[in-house]
């Protein structure tokens, strides 16, 4: 498929998720979180193995499972109540042993993402276990920063992700092939976001079992933790169903995750869907399939199934992430100087 005609359909598609997300916010995020999410994490973790995931040594890659390993099994202690929470357990042994355990998991993110710069840029080594031994001193220091807890507790598997990293490999895209169409499908969705997060809410109506699916599989702490970056004041669940600014970050949610996926979709000439080997493309209908069964069956329990995966392609996907935006730079600084710049 040519580029242009790729372009011009990632416009559309622009489109459709922003007029479904103004409309059903919230069913829109569950539908595509539950549906194209596991389609998603299957196809694009398969693809970045092809490419060795963008990174300078060859098993770099176990790094960010093992991190993503770390995350998962912490997650899963929390939710089932197996350790006591670190905000209620006091000062005794058990409570410092929780409250380690509580704030590892965001420093699993934090390490994971950090450690992603030796892992698309550095080929040595040593310049790695460098990095690796400075960045392992700062999670202690930086877990006391709520800043910090809220971007890599909360919003840079998600909104990051979607919204920031997506909008970041639209404009290498566009700047690599200087297709003015790229340009504008790169525009359309960061404008987008903005009037999604933006414009006056309205109401809108959700049923019971949506209420209990968004909550019972935590999304309302993305929300939570979007709101703490504009407002000190406290919120309950209900406010991110009946509240204005609750239904405005939901539209840009929806917005954000839904065109995240299709835009990956779309990629044909990227992902090369002809080319994907047979046995890997059933093993991916299956696990898909046995997804939405999960996700049928109960919401909640299809969330903490797939949880591990869905985690681990934002991780595997960081390398990735460091080449884009050393692409952005590169490809805009030659055309600022006038001169050709060969992208990292």
């Amino acid at each position: 498929m040519h580029l242009r005609t790729v372009n011009y359909i990632n416009i559309a598609f622009i489109g459709l998720s922003m007029g479904l997300a103004w409309i059903l916010p919230f069913e829109l995020f569950l539908f595509s979180y539950a549906v194209l999410g596991p389609l998603h994490y299957l196809t694009e973790i398969n693809w970045l193995k092809q490419r060795s995931f963008f990174t300078s040594g060859r098993n770099d890659y176990l790094w960010l499972v093992v991190c993503c390993l770390g995350y998962f099994g912490l997650t899963l202690l929390f939710d089932y109540d197996l350790v006591p929470d670190s905000r209620l357990s006091g000062h005794n042994l058990s409570g410092r042993l929780s409250e380690f355990l509580y704030y590892a998991s965001y420093h699993f993110i934090f390490l994971a993402f950090a450690g992603s710069v030796a892992f698309a840029f550095l080929d040595k080594t040593w310049q790695k276990i460098i990095l690796f031994a400075g960045l392992g001193l700062a999670p202690p220091v930086l877990q006391n920063l709520e800043t910090y807890l809220i971007v890599f507790g909360a919003l840079l598997p998600t909104v990051i992700h979607v919204y920031i990293f997506t909008g970041a490999f639209m404009l290498a895209g566009a700047l690599k092939a200087k297709d003015v169409t790229g340009t504008i499908a790169f525009m359309l969705f960061m404008a987008g976001g903005i009037i999604c997060f933006l414009a006056p809410a309205g109401s809108v109506e959700t049923t019971a079992y949506v209420k209990e699916s968004f909550l019972s599989s935590g999304f309302q702490y993305v929300y939570s933790s979007i709101y703490a970056l504009f407002s000190k004041a406290a919120i309950v669940p209900d406010q991110i169903f009946t509240a204005e600014s609750g239904i405005r970050v939901q539209r840009f949610l929806a917005f954000a995750y839904t065109y995240h996926y299709l835009n990956w979709f779309s990629k044909t000439t990227v992902i090369q869907w002809h080319k994907i080997n047979k046995r890997s493309m059933a093993g991916m209908a299956l696990i898909w399939l046995f997804a939405l069964a999960l996700y049928l069956y109960n919401y909640k329990l299809g969330f903490q199934v797939l949880l591990f995966l869905s985690m681990l392609h934002v991780f595997l996907e960081f390398p990735l992430n460091f080449r884009s935006f050393g692409q952005i730079f590169s490809l805009g600084a030659g055309y600022l100087s006038g001169k050709k710049q060969e992208p990292l």
